[in-house]
C-alpha cells in the first residue's frame, strides 16, 4: 500500500479514536455514579386519620381510669387517638414511679410530724414539670376533692397568679418560687380549683394535703397498673398499622441531572439469614414554618440537578399487617441485628439511560437503638 495512503488512514483512525475517547470521558463525567447513603430507618409511621378496631380488653381497661389520665378509646377509633392513649400509658409505665415515691415520702413525713421534710418534699411534688403532668389534671378536672383551707390560719407560703405559660400560679417557697399549672387564662374553672389547692399550700395544712395526695396516689397507681396491662396491646395495634420509612441522602456529583423514580425495593436480611423484600414508594420531606417535618408521596420522579443533593424517604407500600411475614419483619427490626438496603432506579438523558442502583447495607433498626 502506498505509504501516503497508509499514513492518511492511520491519521483518520487516531482522530476517530481520540474523538470517541473524549466522548466516553465526557459521558463518564456527566454520568458518574451518585453518592447514596441510608440515614436512618423508622418503623412507626401511621396515618392518624385511619380508623382501627380496638380490642375490647383495651377499651374496657382504659375505661376504669379517669379520662384526664389516659386517653379513652372506643371500639372503633382513629390511630391518632390510639397514639394518644399509648403516649399516656407509656408515661405511666416509665415515668410515674418517681412521682408516686414523692407522694409516699410526703405521707411518711406528715405522719412523723416532720414539717421541714414535708415542706421539702412538697416542693419536689409541685416543682417538677413531669409531676405536674399528673397532679394538675387530677386537681383541675375535679377528679379529687379539695377541702377548704382554714382561713383562720396565718399564711406561711405566698402565692399568686402568674402570666407565665399563658396563665399559671406562682408559689413562693423558701429558696425560690415555682410556677404551677399552665393555660389557666383560658380555663377559669380549672384555675379556681388550683387556687383552692394552693390555699392549702399557702397555710401548709399538711393533714389536708396528705388526704389530697392520698387520693391522687390511688388514682395514679390504678392508672399505672392499667397502663402496664394495655401498653403491649396498644403497641401491637400501632405496629400492625405501621409502615417503615428509610431515609436516604443522595448527592449528584456529576455534571448532568437525573431522575429518582418513585418505586424502590427494601431488602432485609436478619441475623438468621432470612431475607425479606418489600416494595416502596417515594416520599418527599419538607420543613413546616414551625420546624416540624411534612411528608408527601411523590407523584412524579424526583429531579436532582447537577452538583446538588437531596434527602427523601421510601415508605413500604404495605403496613405490617399487610406483609406476608409482617411479625417476623417487625421482630427483625426490634432486635436491631438485621441489615437492610434499598434498590432504586435513576434515569439520565442520553448516554446514562436508566440504571438500577443499590444503597450500601445499613442497620435495620430504629435510631433509638
Amino acid at each position: 500500500m502506498d505509504p501516503q495512503i497508509l499514513a492518511a488512514i492511520i491519521t483518520v483512525l487516531l482522530t476517530a479514536l481520540a474523538g470517541a475517547g473524549g466522548y466516553l470521558i465526557k459521558g463518564w463525567l456527566y454520568a458518574s455514579k451518585p453518592f447514596i447513603r441510608i440515614i436512618n430507618v423508622d418503623g412507626g409511621f401511621t396515618r392518624g386519620a385511619d380508623r382501627e378496631d380496638i380490642p375490647e380488653p383495651i377499651v374496657s381497661a382504659i375505661s376504669k381510669v379517669p379520662a384526664t389520665l389516659i386517653n379513652p378509646l372506643s371500639s372503633t377509633d382513629s390511630l391518632a387517638e390510639v397514639y394518644s392513649s399509648r403516649r399516656d400509658a407509656h408515661r405511666y409505665v416509665h415515668r410515674a414511679q418517681e412521682f408516686l415515691d414523692y407522694l409516699a415520702d410526703f405521707d411518711r413525713c406528715v405522719v412523723a410530724s416532720d414539717n421541714r421534710a414535708a415542706t421539702s418534699t412538697l416542693i419536689k411534688i409541685l416543682g417538677g414539670s413531669e409531676q405536674q403532668m399528673w397532679l394538675t389534671p387530677l386537681i383541675g378536672d375535679n377528679v379529687v376533692e379539695i377541702p377548704d383551707a382554714d382561713k383562720s390560719l396565718p399564711p406561711k407560703i405566698p402565692f399568686g397568679e402568674s402570666t407565665q405559660n399563658n396563665g399559671s400560679i406562682w408559689i413562693g417557697f423558701p429558696g425560690g418560687g415555682i410556677v404551677f399549672g399552665r393555660e389557666l387564662s383560658i380555663l377559669p374553672a380549672f384555675k379556681m380549683r388550683l387556687i383552692k389547692f394552693s390555699e392549702l399550700v399557702e397555710r401548709l395544712e399538711f393533714d389536708k394535703l396528705r388526704t389530697v395526695f392520698g387520693e391522687i396516689r390511688q388514682s395514679v397507681e390504678v392508672a399505672q397498673k392499667v397502663a402496664k396491662d394495655v401498653l403491649p396491646l396498644l403497641d401491637k395495634v400501632v405496629n400492625e398499622s405501621s409502615q417503615w420509612a428509610v431515609r436516604l441522602y443522595v448527592a449528584n456529583i456529576s455534571q448532568s441531572p437525573f431522575l429518582v423514580n418513585q418505586i424502590a425495593t427494601l431488602h432485609v436480611i436478619d441475623s438468621n439469614g432470612a431475607s425479606y423484600e418489600e416494595p416502596c414508594y417515594l416520599v418527599l420531606v419538607s420543613k413546616r414554618e414551625n420546624g416540624a417535618e411534612a411528608r408527601e408521596p411523590a407523584t412524579t420522579p424526583l429531579v436532582l440537578r447537577s452538583e446538588s443533593d437531596a434527602t427523601f424517604e421510601f415508605f413500604t407500600t404495605n403496613t405490617q399487617r399487610s406483609m406476608k411475614r409482617g411479625d417476623a419483619f417487625r421482630d427483625a427490626f426490634d432486635k436491631g441485628s438485621a441489615q437492610c438496603w434499598v434498590d432504586l432506579s435513576i434515569e439520565r438523558h442520553g448516554l446514562g439511560g436508566s440504571k438500577s442502583m443499590s444503597t450500601h447495607r445499613g442497620a435495620f433498626k430504629s435510631s433509638a437503638h
